[in-house]
């Protein structure tokens, strides 16, 4: 009978130190996201510090009124605003929606701020403008690369927590699977 006994204990402890070490697992893919996140925000706060510059060098040669320069402005405050609210909370499927939307009306109003100075002969000409327009250029690729490897991570936590018996401790514990970064 006590053989019988311990074996249960020893089953129980054994059972209970393979639980303890998939939620250890799972908890450390979720960290693994969220410093891609941090990675991937940083980039994204560089890029938002750079436009304010290069929309102050623009409104030398033109009134601030332009039509380009006004979506610009309010799309890299959008974006601002929903960065810093993502970065509370990374794991937040709704908050990084917000910020994917954010960032895709900023890139739209770049793109339109761009062609706007491609018509403009003085603007093209300016030096710093193309100093700086080359500076977002090169931060754009730091947030795709920044952007790809949070999501490979975030691929990574949410195959993992798919797994049998993986989705037992994330239904306990209430840990949800996590979107992209587009």
């Amino acid at each position: 009978m006590n053989t019988v006994v311990l074996v249960f204990i020893v089953l129980i402890i054994g059972l209970l130190g393979y639980f303890i070490a998939l939620y250890s697992q799972i908890l450390s893919l979720r960290d693994h996201f969220i410093k891609a996140f941090v990675s991937l925000n940083f980039q994204l706060k560089q890029r938002y510090s750079l436009i304010p510059y290069l929309l102050q060098t623009t409104t030398s040669y033109i009134s601030d009124e332009s039509d380009a320069i006004q979506s610009l402005s309010q799309a890299c405050e959008r974006a601002t605003n929903a960065a810093e609210i993502a970065d509370t909370n990374p794991a937040d499927a709704q908050l990084l929606d917000r910020l994917t939307d954010a960032e895709a009306a900023l890139k739209v109003a770049l793109g339109h701020f761009s062609d706007f100075i491609e018509t403009s002969p003085n603007l093209k000409s300016d030096s710093r403008l193309v100093l700086q327009m080359n500076e977002i250029s090169l931060v754009e690729v730091k947030i795709s690369t920044s952007g790809q490897a949070f999501n490979d991570a975030v691929v990574a936590y949410n195959q993992y927590c798919e797994r049998f018996p993986h989705s037992l401790i994330t239904r306990i514990f209430r840990l949800r699977q996590t979107r992209f970064f587009n």
